[in-house]
């Protein structure tokens, strides 16, 4: 481990708290309606800025040698790509009856699309600043410019913007880090393009973003399929829950891939080694990030009934699926990171393809049953491609499918004695008042977790504690 992994999870879950607490007054504030425009619109323009990303950045980062001309192609190609995705998306929403009714939407998708340029345009800083292990100033970036953009929306929101105050803190927060990237580097890419640098960027980068994408495409269109099956304010409340959840799991999932793509990569030609990292990665998620949503699945009604009321009632028992989806994808998370680190942009690129396209075909012919049925769908696409990924890592690291799942089941036992606790309490706990009764979980929660980690992992704790440091 390094220091650098500090400042990884300070930049992930510093933005991340800052995420949720902007967002809880925005679903406090505005009304699913409201939401669900603005969800929708950023459900489009953020998928096309992490498509455009991730062909460039990874591929910078797990290459061996990078030049100034491979700088310079990524920079330009990126930058191009991005203004002619920009005008296909303001012209796309112009020409739908999305909403027209309610705000100017050419006007406000032109707007979020600003995001997709701006994202382009850091793509190689961010790729470079990785690749060279400075990841105290990516985590200054983020949080400076989460807060500068979180600042704005909220600005906004109070002075009665609706879903533009939402648009708002997201394009300003990521105009905000670009400035600060360009200033803590001090140099602008050349605006030049080499066919043979962009050969290699597409041969590594264009599986991988499709891999990732086709995951995304299920997620961004979620909300979009609700408001055209159950209407826009169902829309509001897909996106609501999913941000609820995706907020950590974003967070703990993007901290790992930043800080152990560049780590796994380096140890890509010794397989032991690196099939040891992959084990012990897997343990470590499964014991620190299971209570985290574990206990989000318990405590969700009352939280989401004690701050919100009614308002925001129906994403509840999705906001407890997607809980267990949470927990089961962060487990598989080094399985993407080691694939990728070895190469394998490839693999599960089909698999994941198909799988999507099938689930979002079945969201919009049974999503008009109810929000539950989003959360089941998610669960069932991990349960189809968890086979596979299991047999590419035991292809690639020669690591058995069950060994995958052993440290999952070990890690996870205090988490799963958690929940049996708080099951069976929260029947005697006094339902006078929601807030007493959240804080009586929670107290539970952590006395039981604590106690079983210091009592069976107390050895394995002392080695983290010793890697950590």
């Amino acid at each position: 481990m390094h220091k650098n992994l500090l400042w990884v999870f300070f930049e992930k879950f510093g933005a991340s708290f800052l995420s949720i607490v902007v967002f809880f007054v925005y679903a406090y504030l505005l009304s699913p309606y409201d939401m669900g425009v603005a969800i929708t619109i950023l459900s489009v323009t953020q998928f096309i800025a992490i498509g455009i990303s991730t062909i460039f950045e990874d591929a910078i980062v797990q290459a061996k040698e990078v030049t100034a001309r491979d700088i310079n192609t990524a920079f330009s190609s990126a930058i191009s790509i991005s203004g002619l995705l920009i005008l296909l998306v303001v012209v796309g929403f112009s020409v739908i009856p999305f909403a027209q009714e309610s705000y100017n939407m050419p006007m406000l998708v032109a707007f979020a699309s600003f995001e997709i340029l701006l994202t382009s345009f850091s793509v190689t800083y961010v790729a470079l600043l990785r690749k060279e292990g400075k990841f105290k100033t990516l985590a200054f970036r983020v949080v400076v410019g989460r807060v500068g953009g979180a600042l704005c929306g909220l600005l906004a929101v109070l002075n009665g913007l609706g879903a533009w105050a939402i648009v708002a803190q997201s394009v300003l927060g990521m105009l905000f880090q670009t400035i600060i990237l360009v200033y803590s580097v001090r140099s602008v890419p050349s605006f030049s393009f080499h066919l043979s640098s962009f050969k290699r960027f597409m041969k590594f980068g264009v599986p991988l973003t499709l891999k990732r994408i086709t995951w995304d495409v299920l997620v961004r269109s979620s909300p979009i399929i609700a408001g055209l099956t159950l209407g826009t304010s169902a829309a509001g409340h897909v996106g609501f829950a999913w941000r609820v959840v995706d907020l950590f799991r974003s967070a703990i999932f993007s901290g790992l891939m930043s800080y152990l793509l560049p780590h796994y990569s380096k140890l890509s030609q010794d397989k032991s080694k690196l099939s040891s990292e992959f084990l012990g990665t897997t343990a470590l998620i499964a014991f620190f990030v299971s209570p985290i949503f574990m206990g989000l699945l318990i405590t969700a009604p009352v939280i989401v009934t004690t701050i919100f009321e009614s308002k925001w009632y129906p994403a509840i028992p999705l906001i407890q699926l997607y809980s267990v989806f949470a927990i089961v994808s962060c487990w598989r998370a080094p399985e993407h990171i080691a694939l990728t680190s070895c190469g394998n942009t490839k693999v599960l690129l089909r698999e994941k393809t198909v799988t999507s396209i099938v689930l979002i075909f079945a969201l919009y012919h049974l999503g008009q049953y109810g929000l539950w049925i989003f959360g089941c769908l998610y669960l069932a696409n991990f349960l189809v491609l968890f086979p596979i990924g299991s047999k590419a890592i035991k292809e690639s690291l020669g690591i058995e499918v069950w060994l995958q799942i052993l440290p999952c089941i070990k890690y996870a036992a205090p988490s799963f004695a958690m929940v049996m606790s708080l099951f069976t309490i929260q029947y005697y706990v006094p339902q006078d008042s929601l807030l007493n009764t959240l804080a009586a979980q929670i107290s539970l929660g952590i006395i039981v977790f604590s106690s079983l980690a210091f009592l069976f992992y107390r050895k394995k704790l002392q080695s983290w504690k010793k890697g950590i440091k």
